[in-house]
């Protein structure tokens, strides 16, 4: 009778062992660190989170993940049973207007069990001042913008999948500055701007969007974005 309640309870070990196991197979840990403005005490925030597979039409898992004293945090989540399905990370809870940069990450893999995402810049949106209610010709086109985001180097502003303007220094950009080059694709320069060109003709409506960046050992990185303004373009 010992023995057989021994063996009882060793089998029972080893059952909740197994099922350990299998808990730990079926999650993944996201870790990370928030670089945000120096007056936020980050160990009183908690990052917003979801997750969502290509068609996003399931209502797959929310939740709130808690940030310590020096930044760092973990979020872990049970796997989809589809794969891939992206982590997204989109927002600090009770703060509605925040841009987070490095946010999305896609999971392809259920055996991978921690991924380190490193970054998650964490700024105030970068605010359009123009309205732009009606059409515009593209040399006519002209924004300004406002933003408290620190140690920017430059500025890129971008037509979605036309054209991207990068190395800007100040607030604002007219179009007319790279007239010459509107007939051209591919990428050139004009002075500290760099000119890439997606589309030979550039009409019809296009989200306008402002990315500041900063130089990161020696490579531009997104710190911050703007919310997408619409533009109409015409000839």
């Amino acid at each position: 009778m010992y023995v057989s309640t021994k063996l009882t309870a060793i089998g029972y070990a080893l059952i909740v062992a197994l099922m350990l196991m299998g808990c730990d197979e079926r999650t993944i840990t996201f870790s990370g660190r928030v670089v945000t403005y120096e007056h936020v005490k980050l160990d009183r925030i908690r990052l917003t989170y979801f997750l969502t597979t290509e068609n996003m039409e399931e209502d797959l898992q929310r939740g709130t993940a808690r940030v310590s004293g020096d930044g760092y945090f973990k979020i872990r989540i049970r796997q989809h049973e589809y794969l891939p399905y992206w982590l997204v990370i989109d927002g600090v809870e009770g703060i509605p207007e925040v841009s987070i940069v490095n946010n999305a990450h896609e999971v392809k893999d259920k055996r991978k069990a921690e991924k380190n995402i490193g970054e998650l810049y964490v700024y105030d949106y970068i605010r359009i001042l123009d309205d732009f209610p009606s059409p515009v010709v593209l040399r006519d086109l002209r924004v300004h913008w406002q933003s408290n985001i620190p140690d920017v180097d430059f500025y890129t502003v971008e037509l979605t999948g036309a054209i991207s303007i990068s190395g800007i220094k100040g607030t604002s950009f007219s179009f007319a500055t790279i007239a010459s080059l509107q007939e051209k694709l591919g990428q050139d320069t004009i002075g500290e701007i760099e000119i890439t060109k997606r589309r030979e003709r550039i009409e019809g409506g296009f989200f306008l969007d402002i990315k500041a960046q900063r130089m990161i050992s020696g490579k531009p990185v997104t710190i911050g974005g703007s919310e997408r303004a619409l533009v109409t373009i015409v000839q």
